[in-house]
């Protein structure tokens, strides 16, 4: 069997460091194959994982905002009214 692989990282809120590998890879048991076509499937391979990795960043980018905004109410929830230190939430927040 004979590959072509193209690893990379994308960003992941739940990995540890943020960071999650990943590889693409085509699988073939003709040499020849790959020989012949090695540029373009490279390429192809290269093309799919900018398009996985700029819809990664957008997606890691809205996780991030709302943790963010959990964290921010919690922080408010916390620190302001009566019982302040409180677990309550208060439902107008």
């Amino acid at each position: 069997v004979h590959a072509v692989v193209v690893h990379f990282y994308v960003l992941d809120i739940e990995a540890r460091g943020y960071q999650r590998p990943l590889a693409l890879v085509y699988l073939t048991r003709d040499q020849d194959k790959i020989d012949r076509h090695f540029s373009a499937m490279a390429r192809d391979l290269r093309h799919a994982m900018e398009t996985v990795k700029q819809i990664n960043n957008k997606l890691f980018m809205h996780e991030l905002e709302c943790r963010l905004a959990d964290l921010k109410h919690t922080q408010r929830v916390l620190t302001s009214g009566p019982g302040r230190g409180s677990t309550e939430i208060d439902p107008r927040v």
